[in-house]
């Protein structure tokens, strides 16, 4: 379950989906996927409202973090900062 939860919130990014689209050889896909999300250009608007969002799917964990991602991926696009909590079984 972990496993599948890694690879669903890799695969909303849509740089890493890009990557893994064109990944011609196996080492470049593991490479896309082992590939960490890097923040540390994300300067959040000053005074700008916080987004608060949780997310929960009694069927499992993987659409709780699914869902998490791109709530947290369209704050990013709005240039907020954002927290969500993520609840699954």
């Amino acid at each position: 379950m972990q496993l599948l939860t890694a690879l669903t919130t890799r695969l909303a990014d849509d740089d890493t989906r890009a990557r893994i689209l064109a990944a011609t050889t196996a080492d470049e896909l593991l490479s896309a996927l082992d590939d960490q999300y890097q923040e540390s250009a994300f300067q959040p608007l000053r005074d700008a409202p916080t987004i608060v969002c949780v997310t929960a799917c009694p069927a499992g964990i993987a659409h709780t973090y699914m869902a998490a991602e791109y709530l947290e991926k369209a704050g990013r696009k709005l240039g907020r900062e954002r927290v969500c909590g993520k609840a699954g079984r």
